[in-house]
C-alpha cells in the first residue's frame, strides 16, 4: 500500500472516531442546522409571505440556490425579516458557504437578539471553519436564551471534545440527555468521550443505548468488538516479528480509533524508531497529538510528514488547521492552499468558505 493511500484510510478511521471535523449523523457530531420555523411567524405582505413560503418548500426539497433567491426577495421587501436571513443562512450552510451563512445568521440575530437557534447554527458554521472558541460562545448564548435547548448542549459538548476537554463535553452530553432521554446522538457522543478517557465500560454502555434508540448507531458495539479483535491480531503479529513497523503502526491506528491516544503514540513511536522514513506514522502521531490539543507537537509531526512525502495533502490540511487553532491564520491559509492543489476536499471546502483563492 502506498503512503498516499494510507492517509486516506487514516482519515476515514479518524472521522468515524470523532477526531476529524464533526459531521451530521453517526460519530462525534453536531446536529444538522435546524430547519424548522422557529417562531412560526407569517410575513407581513402577501408577496413577502408567498416568497417566504415557497423558499421554505424549495429548501425542504434540497433546492438551496432557488430557495436563496426567494429569501433574498423577502429580505428586499422586508430587511428586518430575521427568519428569511436565518433560512438563507441554512441554505448557504448546506451549500458549504459557511462564511456567507455566518453573515446571514449575524443579521438574523440583529433582527431578534433572542433567536437561540440562530446562535446555535452560527456556532456550527464557526465550528466548520475551525473557529471553535467563537462556536463555544455562540452555543453558550443559545443555552443562555433557552436553557432547555438539548441540541445546543450536545453541540457544545462536541466542541469541548474537539478542544480536548472530554470532562466538560460529558457534562454537556449529560445535560442534553437529561433534557431529552431519547437523544441517541448525545449518547453516542458521550460514549466517544468516555472511550477517549479510557473508560471502556461507560463507552460501551452509551453506545448500546444509542443503538437501542436509533438503528443507525447499531454498528457502534460491533465496530468496537472488531477493533478489539484487531488488537489481538496485531499483538500476535508483533510477537512473531518485533521489528515490524507496519504492525506497530496499524495497532497504533486501532488504539487511536478506540480513543486511547497515549497507547497509539507509543506504537507510532516504535514504528518510527524501526523506520524513520515512515511518513504515515508521523502523520498519525500528529493526529493523536492534535486530538490531545498538543498543537505544536502535532505540527512538528506534520512537518516531518510533508518533508518525507511532499504530496501528502492531508498533512498540509491538518497542519493548517493546527495553525488556525493557534491563531496563525496566514500559515493556515498557505497550508490549505497547498493541500487543495493536491486535491484535498476538506481544504478546498475551507478555502471556499474563507473566500480565499487557491
Amino acid at each position: 500500500m502506498t503512503t498516499g493511500k494510507r492517509f486516506g484510510l487514516i482519515c476515514a478511521v479518524l472521522l468515524l472516531s470523532g477526531v476529524c471535523r464533526p459531521v451530521s449523523g453517526v460519530g462525534n457530531a453536531a446536529a444538522a442546522p435546524d430547519r424548522t420555523n422557529p417562531h412560526n411567524i407569517t410575513a407581513g405582505s402577501r408577496a413577502e409571505s408567498d416568497f417566504y413560503g415557497k423558499g421554505l418548500a424549495l429548501q425542504g426539497e434540497g433546492k438551496y440556490r432557488e430557495a436563496i433567491e426567494l429569501y433574498s426577495k423577502v429580505i428586499k421587501l422586508n430587511p428586518k425579516h430575521g427568519e428569511a436571513f436565518y433560512y438563507r443562512g441554512n441554505a448557504y450552510e448546506s451549500l458549504g458557504d459557511l462564511k456567507q451563512a455566518i453573515k446571514d445568521y449575524d443579521k438574523a440575530i440583529v433582527a431578534d437578539q433572542k433567536f437561540a437557534k440562530a446562535y446555535n447554527n452560527r456556532a456550527a458554521a464557526h465550528y466548520g471553519i475551525g473557529n471553535k472558541e467563537q462556536a463555544l460562545k455562540d452555543y453558550g448564548k443559545a443555552i443562555e436564551i433557552n436553557p432547555k435547548f438539548a441540541e445546543a448542549y450536545n453541540n457544545r459538548g462536541v466542541c469541548f471534545s474537539a478542544l480536548g476537554d472530554k470532562r466538560r463535553a460529558i457534562k454537556d452530553y449529560d445535560r442534553a440527555i437529561e433534557l431529552n432521554a431519547n437523544f441517541a446522538n448525545a449518547y453516542y457522543n458521550r460514549g466517544s468521550s468516555y472511550s477517549a478517557l479510557g473508560d471502556i465500560q461507560q463507552a460501551i454502555k452509551n453506545y448500546d443505548k444509542a443503538a437501542e434508540l436509533d438503528p443507525k448507531y447499531g454498528n457502534a458495539k460491533n465496530a468496537r468488538a472488531a477493533k478489539r479483535w484487531e488488537l489481538k491480531e496485531y499483538d500476535r503479529a508483533i510477537a512473531i516479528n518485533p521489528r515490524s513497523a507496519e504492525a506497530f503502526y496499524k495497532r497504533g491506528n486501532v488504539y487511536l480509533s478506540l480513543g486511547n491516544k497515549r497507547q497509539a503514540i507509543e506504537d507510532y513511536n516504535k514504528a518510527i524508531e524501526i523506520n524513520p522514513k515512515f511518513a504515515a506514522a508521523y502523520f498519525s502521531r500528529g493526529n493523536a497529538y492534535d486530538a490531545m490539543a498538543e498543537k505544536r507537537r502535532a505540527i512538528e509531526d506534520y512537518d516531518k510528514t510533508v518533508e518525507i512525502d511532499p504530496k501528502a495533502g492531508a498533512a498540509y490540511y491538518k497542519r493548517g488547521m493546527a495553525y488556525l487553532s493557534l491563531r496563525e491564520r496566514q500559515k493556515a491559509l498557505d497550508d490549505c492552499k497547498k493541500s487543495a492543489k493536491l486535491g484535498n476536499k476538506d481544504a478546498q471546502k475551507f478555502l471556499q468558505a474563507e473566500g480565499s483563492k487557491q
